[in-house]
Order: C-alpha cells, then structure tokens, then sequence
C-alpha cells in the first residue's frame, strides 16, 4: 500500500507541473497576441477624475415650516405621494401628485389611492382625499376605476361610491356649494324644505338620465356600482334565508341609497340597484307592466 502511494504521488506531482507549464505557456501567448490588437481610447485625464460637487446634480431642497433645509423630493414619486398627500391636502397637490405617482407606477399609485382612503386601520382613513383620487381617476384612467369598485368600498365604505358618482353629476366641489347655500348671511342654515321644489327634482333625474345614456364610461361605471350593490345585496339574502352565519352580511342594506335619499334623487341607484335584486323575467306579475312601474315596484 505504501508502495503504491509513493509511486502515485510523483505522477501527481509531474501531472501538475505539467499544468502549470500549459497555463505560463498560454499567458505567454496571450502576452504576445495582444501586444497587437489596439488600446482602448482613454481620453485626456479629466475625464478620469472623480466628479466634484460642483458637477453633481444636487436635489431640489426647500424649507420647513420653521425654515429648516429639507430635500423636497425622495426622488421617487410613490414615496412622495405617500409622504405628502396625507388628510387635508388641497385637491391640487394631490392630484399633482397622483400623476407623478401613476407615471412611475401604475399599480403602486393605484395602492396608494386604497391607503389614502382605508379606514378600519387600514390607510390613513381620508374621505376627501379618496374621493378626489378616485375623481382623478374616472377621469383619466375610467375604467381602472370602475374595475376596482369593490377595492373602493373595502377599503373604505359603500357610500363612497354613491359619493363618487353624485360629484361625478354634480361637480367636484358640490359639498362646499351646498354649505354656502344652506347658511344665509346672518349665519342661519336655511331649511331644505324651503329650496327644493318638484321641478328641481326633474331636472336632477334629467341630467343623470342625459349623462348615463351619452357617457360611456359614467355609464360603465354606473353599471358596475350598482352591480356591486345587488350582488352583495343578494348574497345577504341568501345568508339569511338560509340562516346562514351573520358575519358574513355585507353593509350594502345599511348603505344602499333609499328612494327618497338624495343619492337616489341625484344618481336613480335605488331603482337600478332594486332592478337587478329583482330581475323582471323571474316575476311573473310583471309581465306586461310598464319598465317605469316595474323599477317604482321594486322600490317599494
């Protein structure tokens, strides 16, 4: 045995000198090979140095509130967005924002918009803001809006979407007017009763009429809201006709807009909504009765 390890090792020995001699004998040849292919251009010794201060792109920088310095950009939109746009941001910024946020990513700044809204500890629980985003959105990307009404409603609550398409009608700024309208200068609200008359009302119902039949992405998302309403609406039923496990029931009864709550006035949900809870095909008794009646019998 020992005899044998005394003769293999000189083999290994040799077999590696062997190798070493190919690899120097390699390099060698490389060495001479490259001496002819061209060095690669390097320019004056500027160009080599390290960059100064001076050349350096610095971040924008602004003050604080008490005028301390502070970078005014994260140099990331989203994480801008998420920073800035908190409770009570004007309506400008944010959006501003949001379209800085959605040209850097879309999906992330759509997030974002959830986060702005979430209430139940799950964002920073800003109606306004929701609402303004989603607002931005209906406008320059609608049908990403009216895809994630259920992500709206989760994250916030079912009301926002009837408040969505009221200031769809109405304006954005609509609340505001409404208080100016209802505080008469001696700082007295005035009633309601006082301002609404039977041909206002008309021409409420005229104008969400005139919009969802000439505007195809209101239209769409009119559909899918009330869509929402009536399935969630439909599956309580079920759990309670079934008397199935409570926990389950969604709060689409507690916000679904009644027939003479201003939501329906403005937006004719509640009729659209009981329509779709009570398909006509699947009621005998209304066969032969007007659309109109229909939607008014649902109602009630």
């Amino acid at each position: 045995m020992a005899m044998a390890c005394r003769s293999y090792i000189p083999k290994l020995y040799t077999a590696l000198n062997y190798l070493s001699f190919c690899h120097a004998k390699h390099l060698s040849s490389l060495t001479m090979a490259d001496s002819s292919i061209p060095s690669p251009l390097l320019g004056p010794p500027e160009i080599q140095q390290k960059p100064t201060d001076n050349n350096l792109v610095n971040p924008p920088m602004g003050p604080t509130r008490k005028s301390s310095p502070n970078f005014v950009s994260t140099g990331n939109p989203c994480l801008d967005f998420f920073f800035h746009v908190v409770p009570y941001t004007h309506a400008g910024t944010l959006t501003s924002r949001l379209q800085l946020a959605w040209k850097h990513d879309p999906l992330k700044a759509l997030k974002l918009v959830c986060n702005l809204r979430g209430v139940r500890g799950t964002g920073k629980s800003d109606k306004e803001g929701g609402i303004n985003a989603a607002l931005w959105l209906h406008e320059n990307h609608p049908k990403t809006l009216a895809c994630n009404v259920d992500s709206f409603a989760g994250f916030g609550y079912f009301k926002d979407l009837l408040e969505i398409l009221f200031r769809l009608l109405e304006g954005p700024y609509v609340r505001n007017l409404w208080m100016e309208d209802k505080i008469d200068p001696s700082g007295n609200l005035i009633s309601d009763e006082s301002k609404e008359n039977g041909s206002k009302e008309i021409d409420n119902v005229k104008r969400v009429v005139d919009r969802y039949n000439n505007d195809p992405d209101f239209k769409f998302l009119h559909d899918r809201v009330s869509d929402y309403f009536a399935r969630c609406l439909s599956s309580d039923m079920e759990v309670l006709d079934s008397g199935g496990d409570s926990s389950k029931i969604s709060q689409a009864s507690k916000w679904w807009p009644s027939l003479h709550s201003s939501y329906h006035r403005f937006t004719l949900l509640c009729e659209t909504i009981a329509k779709k809870v009570f398909p006509r095909d699947e009621y005998p008794e209304y066969q032969g009765v007007e659309e109109a009646v229909v939607g008014q019998s649902n109602l009630k």
